[in-house]
């Protein structure tokens, strides 16, 4: 599955997103659950102590179980209704089949008459507009998504030698340019290639050779620092940590 915010592929045992920090609220429910389960067992193995006052503490603790698992039980209840409201109110109507459908007919000529036209800049401009229109999730389909979200991540780290690196800079951009290099330098070639032509592949390539001279010669970061950034801020799976490097341009972003 995918997560909602972020689009990043996580497993249905996600509780949060790992990489922005959105609530997985199914499998938070499910976490909830489980916990409750515990309880009874705890509880249930707590009966085997002999003796009047195991008893009585058994029959004191499983009425305080009881409430808990009421009070529990409404917490659930509570997410679950907002889980539903929300994810109807904001996606119930996109994962229809027919939306999807009618979403492609809609806008999916326009994007391709605009990657045709070699304008990338309004291809990116119209992709961010229809983003939150019902049946948005099929975009993930359309066959020039992924090179289109390298070149967003190109924009972002092309725009570094006319950007003022003061403080605001450093304290709200820092960390969006820093990771969108990142995607760009090693994520493109890991991830893009199954996903992008060999002319976009290629285009790509050239992207992250610029960001990584970029980043040398304004962040003075080389490429053996940007490895060390890259390994800290990637899971197993090779996929960034977006608050990761948040976290780490935090503590480490300013002039060298």
């Amino acid at each position: 599955m995918y997560c909602g915010n972020c689009g990043a592929e996580i497993t249905d045992k996600d509780a949060y997103c790992p990489y922005c920090g959105v609530m997985n609220v199914r499998a938070a429910e499910t976490e909830y659950m489980e916990k409750l389960e515990d309880i009874r067992e705890n509880t249930e193995k707590l009966g085997d102590e002999g003796g009047r006052h195991t008893k009585k503490e058994v029959r004191r603790v499983g009425r305080l179980a009881a409430i808990i698992f009421a009070i529990v039980a409404v917490l659930v209840l509570g997410l679950f209704v907002f889980s539903w409201a929300m994810d109807h109110f904001f996606y119930g109507n996109g994962r229809d089949a027919r939306d999807e459908a009618a979403f492609k007919e809609k806008y999916f000529p326009k994007l391709e008459e605009l990657y045709a036209s070699g304008d990338m800049d309004a291809t990116c401009d119209y992709l961010n507009e229809i983003g939150g229109e019902d049946g948005a999730e099929v975009l993930q389909m359309w066959p020039h998504y992924k090179y289109i979200s390298y070149y967003m991540d190109y924009k972002i780290v092309h725009a570094i030698p006319g950007t003022e690196l003061d403080n605001d800079f450093w304290n709200l951009k820092y960390g969006d340019v820093l990771y969108a290099g990142i995607e760009l330098i090693y994520q493109a070639g890991y991830f893009g290639q199954k996903n992008m032509s060999a002319e976009e592949t290629e285009k790509v390539k050239g992207y992250a050779s610029e960001a990584e001279d970029i980043f040398s010669e304004y962040f003075s970061l080389d490429k053996s620092e940007l490895d060390e950034i890259y390994r800290d801020c990637t899971d197993e799976e090779g996929y960034v940590y977006y608050t990761k490097i948040q976290e780490w341009a935090k503590k480490t972003g300013g002039a060298k």
